[in-house]
C-alpha cells in the first residue's frame, strides 16, 4: 500500500498504525504482526507465516498494513495483507483489501485486534469477516492492470472504495 502515499494529491494526509505507537507518518510504515497458532501446522495455521515451509529456521509472520486516511476532511482506514512474493518480488498470493470508516476512532484498537485473530481463522479472506465489522466497510480487490503496477491499483481501488463510504449518501 505504500502506492496509496504516493497517490497524495488525493489525500489530505495517510498515516500508519501501530498498538504501541497508534498513528505516525513518520519513518517507513510499520506493520500489525499476526500471531501463530499454537500446537501443530495444518494449512490455515501455517497461512499466518509468509514462509511457511523455509529451508532455514527463520519464519517471517506475515503483517497487516492498517492506514488511516483524511480525505477532504473525513477520516477512513485501509487495511491490507503482506503477501507472499517471488524472487522477483511479484506477488504470488491474491488477497483483497479492506476500506472502512469508524463512528468512534476508540473502536480501532479492539476491532483491529479481533480482525488479526479472525483473518487467521479465514486466511485472509475480509469477505468473511465484514458483517463483524463495527462500522461502513467495502472489500477492495488487488487487479491485474495493463498500465498500473499491482501496487498503484490496489491503491486505485482502495481509495476509490473508501471514496465511495465517506461521501455516499447516508
Amino acid at each position: 500500500m505504500r502506492a496509496l502515499a504516493r497517490r497524495t494529491s488525493l489525500l489530505d494526509s495517510v498515516e500508519w498504525y501501530t498498538f504501541a505507537r497508534r498513528f505516525s507518518e513518520h519513518g517507513p510504515p510499520e506493520l500489525l504482526r499476526f500471531r501463530p497458532y499454537a500446537g501443530r501446522a495444518d494449512a490455515r495455521r501455517r497461512w499466518v507465516w509468509l514462509d511457511p515451509r523455509p529451508a532455514g529456521a527463520q519464519r517471517t509472520l506475515r503483517s497487516l498494513l492498517v492506514l488511516r486516511c483524511i480525505i477532504d476532511g473525513r477520516t477512513g482506514y485501509v487495511v491490507d495483507i503482506e503477501r507472499r512474493s517471488d524472487e522477483s518480488g511479484n506477488p504470488v498470493e491474491h488477497f483483497s483489501g479492506l476500506a472502512f470508516t469508524l463512528s468512534d476512532e476508540r473502536q480501532l484498537d479492539g476491532w483491529l485486534r479481533r480482525l488479526l485473530s479472525r483473518l487467521r481463522d479465514t486466511r485472509g479472506v475480509f469477505a468473511a469477516l465484514k458483517d463483524e465489522c463495527p462500522c461502513r466497510v467495502a472489500v477492495f480487490i488487488h487487479p491485474a492492470s495493463g498500465s498500473l503496477s499491482p501496487a498503484d491499483a490496489a491503491a486505485r481501488n482502495a481509495l476509490t472504495k473508501l471514496r465511495s463510504l465517506l461521501f455516499a449518501a447516508p
